[in-house]
């Protein structure tokens, strides 16, 4: 059973992790909705899906900000137990690392396998669901999206559209004025009225009813104008195929399975989520220890270039796998077994050698 001590330390750091998460989230979910209210000002996202997206990046934040807000969590409260002696009053009862590590495999344990859950299953899925939602956004914006009375120009650049009405629903735009380089020429298309229809194949087309197609340019001996009563202009392309899809969606049986590099990237990446938190936590007890005259944040300072570093290294390494120019066997894998290997170099130089082997190898 686990004694008081260590579900007093298990408390304390978990209760000091929530804080930590809740303001990285904040900082980082506010900088994304300033982006997206960019994005929406600029007419290049709807306002209506805004806070979809902003709901689903602050879950894939909330996976991605788990390890360094336990790692400083652990940290924070081991300054603050050892600057107000309360470590000194437990060294003295016998209550030595092992006793500390137990109180924080009681968070560190059930938040590994939790990151894990959700980066390996639910992460992807997000991944997916945002991409499809912004990729069909960004594709009716062009039409749907379009501010009556302002000119608006495709997400291409190849087009520019100009309504001077639009019914409440935004399906039917009323006098329309299409630039457009078909070919490499010149053509300007005006209509009465127009709609966007979508094909059996998913293809996306504007109708323009009741206009006029005006090619090349006014003067030239191959300027045409041309009345119709119906005329299709195909959209930009329909949603990517499968074959082209993100690899941060691909479930991960298919990670797993595949031998592709940039594949074999991705799982490690996923792989290094939950791993990283509780690598994290072992490393935070030897740094952790500090001097009541240091303060509670007097280790900080080597802390976070620490966690920098294992961050920079991780996603560097992590993108050398992708292009090919790195080994994927020895993958990630490198850099957590340093800081496996840091930890274990701090503890013995704290703690010496002996306790090491009393702990961990089970000798006397």
């Amino acid at each position: 059973m686990f004694q008081v001590i260590e579900r007093y330390i298990a408390r304390e750091v978990l209760q000091a992790m929530l804080g930590v998460l809740i303001v990285l989230l904040l900082i980082f979910v506010s900088n994304r909705l300033v982006r997206y209210l960019a994005d929406v000002a600029s007419g290049d996202l709807p306002a209506e899906i805004l806070f979809t997206l902003l709901s689903l990046q602050a879950i894939k934040f909330f996976i991605w900000l788990l390890p360094p807000s336990m790692y400083f969590a652990v940290l924070l409260v081991l300054g603050r137990l050892y600057r107000d002696s309360e470590m000194s009053a437990m060294n003295a009862c016998g209550i030595g690392p092992g006793k500390i590590y137990r109180g924080l495999l009681l968070v560190a344990v059930p938040v590994t396998f939790l990151a894990a859950w959700v980066s390996f299953i639910i992460v992807p899925k997000i991944a997916q669901v945002e991409y499809k939602i912004t990729d069909n956004a960004k594709q009716a914006i062009e039409i749907t999206g379009v501010t009556p009375g302002v000119f608006k120009r495709s997400g291409s650049g190849e087009k520019i559209f100009y309504v001077e009405r639009m019914t409440a629903d935004k399906q039917l735009s009323k006098n329309v004025f299409i630039y457009a380089k078909v070919k490499r020429r010149s053509v300007v298309f005006s209509a009465k009225r127009a709609r966007v229809t979508i094909d059996k194949y998913g293809d996306r087309f504007l109708v323009l009813e009741d206009g006029y197609r005006y090619d090349g340019q006014p003067g030239q001996a191959d300027y045409r104008m041309t009345q119709f009563e119906n005329h299709a202009l195909k959209l930009e392309s329909k949603l990517r195929t499968d074959k082209n899809k993100r690899r941060d969606w691909v479930p991960i049986g298919e990670l797993w399975k595949s031998q592709d590099v940039r594949d074999r990237a991705e799982l490690q990446w996923r792989i290094a989520i939950p791993l990283s938190g509780f690598l994290l936590v072992l490393l935070a007890v030897p740094i952790g220890k500090v001097t009541p005259r240091q303060g509670q944040y007097g280790k900080l300072g080597v802390a976070i270039p620490l966690y920098i570093i294992y961050f920079l290294l991780l996603t560097s390494t992590r993108a050398k796998i992708a292009k090919g120019d790195f080994s994927p066997e020895i993958g990630l894998w490198w850099i957590h077994g340093l800081v496996l290997l840091l930890t274990i170099g701090l503890l013995i130089k704290q703690s010496g050698f002996t306790w090491i082997k009393k702990r961990f190898l089970g000798t006397k």
